[in-house]
């Protein structure tokens, strides 16, 4: 069994153009996980997540998603759980997006907004931004002078990984965020970056423990890197050949 972590906030729930956007990606997250895993999903709520659960659950591996809800919102006893299992790692663990901003923070790294941008340049730096309605609870990602990442976009891989084994320098992958961490911990080593965004994959110097700023399972057919990241994790983790 693996387990997917659902990073997103309660409130989320609430806001029907909300929900109705992001409810159906989190199963077809899980339908992809175990396609690509050959086990079962498990879906857990983040402020279920205890080590103490963890343990009880044994997965072979664990996913964390992205989150939608700004970080303001979360109270950080419902954060005290995920945050434990992110210090001492018993499991490979892959942390996206929002999840990664707080795996970074957890191990004393500076998250927030990307800078703002050069007078005249575009916000969004690829082809397929977020649809109007969906920003009305972020107005970060609408700001025009802020940078961000909306859409398929490339990454360089500045440093060779098993994670990036089947690809070649760069990757395109979905990439949702107005946020970023500031500067990798100690304990990890950056793996790949984009000009807007500098820190987009760190690893763990030592533990089974990985972070991507980008969305890899929402990979499509002309775009399958995502894929492939998630199937090298899988293989890192011992769960497929």
């Amino acid at each position: 069994m693996i387990v997917y972590v659902d990073f997103e906030h309660e409130r989320l729930r609430y806001d029907p153009i909300l929900w109705q956007h992001f409810a159906p990606h989190i199963l077809e997250t899980k339908y992809r996980l175990e396609t690509l895993s050959g086990q079962l999903c498990l879906i857990l709520r983040y402020e279920r997540v205890t080590p103490a659960l963890l343990h009880e659950l044994n997965p072979a591996a664990i996913i964390f998603s992205g989150n939608y809800t700004g970080f303001h919102h979360y109270a950080d006893a419902d954060l005290a759980g995920l945050r434990a299992v992110f210090r001492e790692p018993d499991w490979p663990t892959l942390a996206i997006c929002g999840s990664f901003h707080m795996l970074a923070q957890s191990y004393g790294a500076d998250i927030g907004p990307m800078d703002s941008l050069a007078p005249g340049a575009s916000a969004a730096s690829v082809n397929t931004p977020l649809p109007s309605e969906l920003i009305v609870d972020r107005p970060d990602l609408a700001e025009p002078e802020r940078k961000q990442e909306l859409g398929f976009t490339t990454i360089r891989l500045v440093q060779r990984h098993p994670l990036f084994d089947g690809l070649g320098s760069q990757a395109v992958v979905f990439a949702q965020h107005s946020w970023e961490v500031k500067s990798p911990p100690p304990e990890f080593q950056v793996v790949a970056e984009t000009d807007r965004c500098p820190i987009q994959v760190f690893v763990h110097k030592e533990k089974p423990l990985f972070g991507t700023q980008f969305h890899p399972e929402r990979f499509i057919e002309s775009h399958p890197d995502g894929q492939r990241i998630l199937q090298n994790f899988f293989k890192l983790a011992g769960v497929v050949a």
